[in-house]
């Protein structure tokens, strides 16, 4: 997603180092921290979970935006049938290396993620004394 901004200015308006934001445009490295992401998405104006959603191909929630933009996270009836999803993923035609990939990207988000949420419930009661 082209915005116009250059790295410096990112960084200037709160977000990452343009070391950082040149590994994440080029795909250099494939996970990155929560704090991080949740940098960018301030600095850019987006509401949390932008970032991952146009890594994925999508587009961003602006902060602004209508709250009836679906958000990233999903509770477990909103989840399409596994079976249904597995048929598709199957059907892809990409290799299956790049399946593979693809997999183990979502697993490195998936445990990134629960760590983040250990880390935010591990600092709430320090935070509310």
């Amino acid at each position: 997603m082209e915005l116009g901004l250059t790295q410096a200015q990112v960084h200037s308006a709160g977000g990452p180092a343009p070391a950082t934001l040149y590994l994440l445009e080029n795909g250099c490295r494939t996970s990155f921290s929560p704090q991080i992401l949740r940098r960018l998405e301030r600095a850019l104006g987006w509401r949390a979970g932008s970032t991952r959603r146009v890594l994925a191909g999508g587009r961003p929630a602006l902060s602004g935006e209508d709250a009836s933009i679906p958000s990233i996270h999903v509770t477990r009836a909103e989840v399409p049938d596994s079976q249904a999803w597995m048929v598709g993923f199957r059907q892809l035609s990409i290799s299956p290396h790049e399946k593979l990939l693809i997999l183990s990207h979502l697993l490195e988000e998936i445990i990134g993620g629960l760590n983040a949420n250990l880390i935010d419930e591990s600092a709430s009661p320090d935070q509310a004394s």
